[in-house]
Order: C-alpha cells, then structure tokens, then sequence
C-alpha cells in the first residue's frame, strides 16, 4: 500500500474517532432517572413521566405536589371525584379493600379542587387519583395497586 493511501485512510480514521468523541452522543445514556427509571419530558409543566417495565408512568413535579398537599393535608393518596360516579365508586372500594386511607376531593363541592385540577393540573373528569406522585386518570385497579406499592 502506498505511504499517500494510508496517510488518507489514517486521517480519515482519526478525523471519524474526534467526530465520535466531539458530536455524538455517548451509547450510555446520560438521562436522567427517577429511582431508576428514565425521565421523559411531559408536554405539560405539572409532570413528568418515566419509562417503566409496563409503559409510561405521569408523575407531578414537586412542586404540583406541594400545591395538591395544600388542598388535601398532605395525604399520599388523593381522588379528584364526584358523589356520584361509578368509577369513583369502584376506586373507593379498591382503597377500602386494601385498607387506605385517601382524601377525596369532590370536584362538584370543592371549586378550589376544580379550578386545581384543571387549571394547574389541566386535566377533567374523573376519578384522578395521585398516589405518591404518581397519576392515574380514570379507573385502571391494576394502575392503583401498582402505584400502592411505592408508597
């Protein structure tokens, strides 16, 4: 091989290694985790997700978390409900089952909760639950007793 062939392929390797080290990105990740789990960034600014086993999990950033604790006495379990819905219903039966305790906030009595829930939270409906700082929309028993079991 000719000494002006072989300066070309040694140039051109190095000139690859410095763009590896200088533009792309390392194969380890430098994400950022939460116990573990990597941190996704959430289109809304009160959350959070992270990337679990079973998919994505919404969290509240700490301070949604601070702002939910003003309305609820700081308790570890919330539900954002109604009197009268089935859903809420069922979520309350779960919690009765396996002994928790949780603050309700009636988003029909309470217009603090309302205007929380969807001004700062951006969310409606019902149930909401936040157990932890982890969320569950709607009424999912698999989502609640998963979310239990970080507490």
């Amino acid at each position: 091989m000719s000494k002006t062939l072989f300066l070309a392929l040694l140039v051109a390797a190095l000139g690859y290694g410095a763009y590896q080290k200088l533009y792309k990105k390392p194969a380890e990740s430098s994400a950022q985790l939460y116990h573990g789990y990597e941190v996704l960034e959430a289109s809304h600014p009160a959350y959070f997700g992270t990337k679990e086993p079973g998919g994505v999990v919404l969290r509240l950033k700490p301070e949604t978390s601070a702002g939910l604790a003003k309305l609820s006495g700081s308790a570890n379990v919330v539900m954002f409900a109604t009197a009268w819905c089935p859903y809420c219903a069922q979520a309350r039966q779960v919690f009765g089952r396996n002994g928790v305790r949780f603050a309700e906030l009636d988003v029909e009595r309470d217009l603090e909760a309302k205007r929380f829930l969807e001004e700062t939270m951006g969310m409606s409906g019902f149930p909401i639950i936040v157990i932890g700082n982890r969320l569950t929309a709607g009424f999912d028993e698999g989502q609640i007793l998963a979310s239990l079991k970080e507490l």
